[in-house]
């Protein structure tokens, strides 16, 4: 096994030495000569049967090298009862002490070892007493593992040696034949690791702190567990809550980290270690502590719980048993013992991408926290406002995980922000430090999920890996799906995940349906299914099962609806992610799916998206001429009428046409022609041949019965309609489709349908039914999740309250449909099909005064769309109310 560097293997070290032998030579100098040699000859033979040598022995004092720390215990024990079991010529014995290592040393031409932490063995040998045998912490880790049966460890606690200027954890080991009872160590205690200073401030965490502290003053709270994975900030805010319960409440708080603990069983010894206890004669270390702590009020605070599982009966103990004492634990998953209350640890709150203000995005947790940490690490940095995008991206990106903020913010000493921002996909490679002061498991994100990964059985780690491949999380009934062939039970399999916090059940997208991984830890688990050669398999398996989902549902598809929309909306990422995959690996596949969805994209507004796979798709299919690939090229003429490229919209659309006409697809003629009416009348001007070409999609699908591609065209016919003027057939045409979609939940449509109804509604007089319109378009984007017609709806409420007079509240949903449009990429025309809102701006600037627009102004761009639907609704419905009561008034 190599050193932490892969340059030099780990050993185990064995140093003794024979306590007060100056003052033995002195008083026995007969008899030493004789005790010497069989003292050597005793040690040397037990550090040979356990497969050690000797490579010093040096007047009393003997050092051993062996191949692991498990011989060089076996073999101080062997000498220990060996030792013990002579009668020497001498009173009390000969008394011999032991301590042991576990690092990488330099091996010298001459035979010897040569390494700093040797030094340190011998301060840990000097400390000792006669008979006893010490191990350091990392040789007692080291030994746990592979600890004999019979060999007790026993753990002294922190010790501040002569030598090293740090504190060394030291544990005892003896068996059935070696003593184990001995006075304390010949050394300082090291600070209680409470007291020990944190290197950077604490930074938020207010909201939890309260809830803790009120948590821990409420009656039945005896057992808290702060659960989270690794990095959000567990053990931080534990000490938190430790220092700010000291301060308050006394001295009867003690903080019991277990990081370096691997040994269940000495769970209640390093309590006993941490508060400094003695052991009094041969009484059970569990009633020492009882008979001290009862009564005291004492809170107990255990960190990292989660890899000693087994020390959890001891908990129960302890609680049991001492009936004032709270103990407060932090874990990745849940003790499971009776009583016990979860507070699950969020990750910091990240800042919008919407924000206001520079002065909100810094009192943002997550903000707070980078910037407090880059100017830790480099003073001189002074991050500023023009900055701002790159670390709302950096944030955004870490997902408020502290640790990862903490690893990311000091990099730039080297790079920055907004480099930073730019290199932020390789989290886990980017992600690392060498800085001490973090623990070994903290010292690199990867370091810490693997800590958790490790916990795993061998069939959860594989459904773990597995998991990998969900880029936008997950259900339960994704599951049954995907591992429909597998033999397991996907419930009880996540609900060890999320036990493990290795999966959040919400992904904090605080939908209680979906599970997610942070995406540092999904990249991680894409290592480990790579490493173990199931990624292809896995790809495959995820591609085949989102191509039938979308499919099943829309492979004639015509419209999305809200439910469709709530369904498709979470997993475009891996709907996007299947279609790549099949592209290369199953191109006809691939385009039925491009064929089947490429208006979920168009409808979220995701164009680009849609223009990049859809091409992609085209260019691998040509050789496949199938009423696919029509719907596919007609999906893809609707992208650049988005962005004005009327001309290209044109041309693309009469290739869908040509291909339709050969092979006599009478859908794919009408939605080609009604398209190009569409484009030719609002580009060219061209009202005859828009006309025909309207008449010539209505007799296509007339001919198939068609009634979703007839309501689309009669559509397009009703704004041309109203563009002219001839209001009556605006309505009449817009009324049809309205009852369409409402007969057969085309919700999208209608969508799409209403503002142009309303608009005729209200340029007739029919004021009511515009209102009713409006409130109904409104509501309909309430249900579709906001999509991308919101904006021009609120506009056309605003001109609506305009026209009634409302100048104040038209001027505020006039500027929020201005930033909808620009956060969507929407050009004028998609906002303002009616010519009319730069006219209606200039009149209202000039109906009202500089203070009032200033207000109406802010208050637009601060809104959020579902404050500015709510604020529509409610000024539109309160309209509607005052007309319902001068109808009655003067009925």
């Amino acid at each position: 096994m190599g050193d932490r560097t892969g340059e030099r293997p780990i050993n185990a070290f064995l140093f003794t030495d024979i306590e007060g032998s100056t003052r033995l030579w002195e008083q026995y100098p007969e008899a030493m000569p004789m005790i010497q040699a069989r003292h050597d000859a005793l040690l040397h033979h037990a550090v040979h049967t356990y497969g050690g040598a000797v490579y010093r022995s040096a007047g009393d004092a003997i050092h051993a090298v062996f191949p692991d720390c498990s011989s060089a215990a076996r073999a101080a024990l062997e000498a220990q009862g060996a030792l013990a079991a002579v009668e020497w010529d001498i009173p009390a014995g000969l008394p011999v002490r032991m301590a042991i290592h576990s690092t990488s040393a330099e091996p010298t031409s001459a035979g010897d070892y040569r390494s700093a932490e040797l030094r340190w063995l011998e301060d840990v040998l000097s400390i000792g007493h006669g008979g006893q045998t010490l191990l350091t912490g990392a040789a007692a880790s080291a030994l746990a593992p592979s600890r004999p049966d019979g060999m007790v460890l026993r753990e002294l606690g922190t010790w501040q040696l002569p030598e090293i200027g740090r504190p060394e954890t030291i544990v005892q080991i003896s068996d059935e034949r070696t003593r184990s009872d001995f006075p304390p160590l010949n050394a300082q205690r090291a600070p209680i690791p409470l007291l020990d200073p944190q290197p950077n401030r604490f930074i938020g965490r207010n909201r939890e702190l309260h809830e803790l502290r009120d948590m821990l003053d409420r009656p039945g709270s005896q057992l808290i567990t702060l659960t989270g994975p690794g990095g959000i900030g567990k053990t931080r805010l534990a000490r938190q809550l430790a220092t700010e319960l000291q301060h308050e409440r006394g001295t009867n708080v003690w903080f019991v980290e277990l990081t370096g603990v691997s040994d269940p069983r000495l769970f209640i010894s390093t309590i006993t270690s941490t508060m400094q206890l003695r052991a009094v004669g041969h009484k059970p270390t569990l009633d020492m502590i009882v008979e001290t702590l009862q009564g005291t009020g004492t809170i107990l605070i255990i960190d990292n719980v989660e890899h000693l599982l087994p020390a959890a009966s001891d908990v129960a103990d302890l609680l049991r048993r001492i009936s004032d004492m709270r103990i407060v634990a932090t874990s990745r998953i849940p003790l499971r013992l009776h009583g016990e209350r979860q507070y699950p640890i969020e990750p910091l709150a990240v800042p919008p991408d919407d924000y206001s203000s520079w002065e909100e995005l810094k009192a943002t947790e997550a903000v707070q926290l980078f910037l407090d940490r880059a100017i830790h690490a480099l003073p001189s940095v002074g991050v500023e406002p023009r900055q701002a995008t790159a670390v709302v991206g950096i944030c955004g990106k870490l997902e408020g995980l502290p640790l990862a903020i903490e690893l990311a913010a000091p990099r730039v000493r080297l790079l920055t922000v907004e480099e930073l921002n730019e290199r932020l996909t390789d989290r886990l490679g980017l992600l690392s430090t060498p800085d001490t002061e973090f623990p070994d498991r903290h010292r690199a994100m990867r370091a810490s999920i693997a800590w958790s990964y490790d916990l795993l059985d061998p069939k959860q780690q594989w459904f773990f890996r597995q998991l990998a491949v969900l880029q936008s999380g997950f259900t339960l009934e994704t599951l049954e799906g995907l591992f429909r062939d597998d033999e397991v039970d996907t419930l009880d399999l996540v609900a060890e995940l999320v036990d493990q916090q290795l999966v959040q059940r919400g992904g904090f997208q605080r939908d209680p349906d979906r599970y997610a991984m942070l995406e540092s830890v999904r990249q991680y688990a894409l290592e480990q299914l790579e490493a173990d050669g199931e990624l292809a398999s896995m790809q495959e398996r995820h591609a085949r099962y989102f191509s039938e989902l979308v499919l099943a549902e829309h492979s004639d598809q015509r419209s999305i609806d809200a439910e469709a929309m709530e369904r498709f909306t979470p997993v475009l990422g891996d709907i996007r992610q299947a279609i790549f995959w099949l592209i290369e690996h199953d191109p006809l596949r691939a385009l039925a799916m491009a064929a089947g969805s490429w208006r979920i994209w168009f409808v979220m507004g995701q164009n680009a998206d849609a223009e990049r796979w859809l091409g992609d798709t085209l260019d691998a299919t040509i050789e496949f001429q199938t009423v696919d690939r029509v719907r596919a090229i007609y999906g893809r003429s609707l992208l650049p009428f988005s962005t004005i490229e009327y001309e290209r919209a044109i041309e693309i659309a009469e290739e869908s046409k040509l291909l339709a006409i050969e092979l006599g697809d009478d859908r794919g003629i009408g939605d080609a022609c009604n398209y190009q009416s569409g484009v030719c009348y609002a580009w060219r001007q061209q009202r005859a041949e828009s006309v025909l070409l309207m008449d010539e999609a209505l007799d296509a699908y007339g001919r198939i019965g068609d009634l979703h591609g007839r309501a689309e065209t009669l559509l397009n016919r009703a704004a041309m309609a109203l563009d002219e003027g001839d209001l009556a057939q605006a309505l009449a045409d817009g009324l049809e489709v309205l009852e369409y979609c409402r007969a057969n939940g085309k919700d999208v449509l209608a969508s799409n349908t209403i503002q142009g109804v309303a608009e005729t509604a209200l340029r007739l007089g029919n004021i009511p039914l515009a209102i009713d319109l409006l409130v109904e378009a409104l509501e309909l984007n309430r249900r579709l999740q906001y999509d991308a017609f919101t904006g021009p709806n609120i506009w056309c409420a605003s001109s609506f309250l305009l026209a009634m007079g409302e100048f104040e509240d038209a001027l505020r949903l006039s500027i929020f449909s201005r930033e909808f449009a620009r956060i969507i990429n929407a050009d004028g025309e998609f906002l303002d099909p009616f010519r009319r809102a730069d006219a209606e701006l200039s009149r209202l600037h000039v109906e009202l005064d500089p203070a009032t627009i200033a207000r109406a102004t802010e208050a637009g761009k601060a809104m959020t769309t579902a404050e500015a639907v709510a604020d529509a609704l409610d000024l539109l419905l309160a309209f509607r109310a005052s007309l319902d009561e001068r109808h009655i008034e003067q009925g």
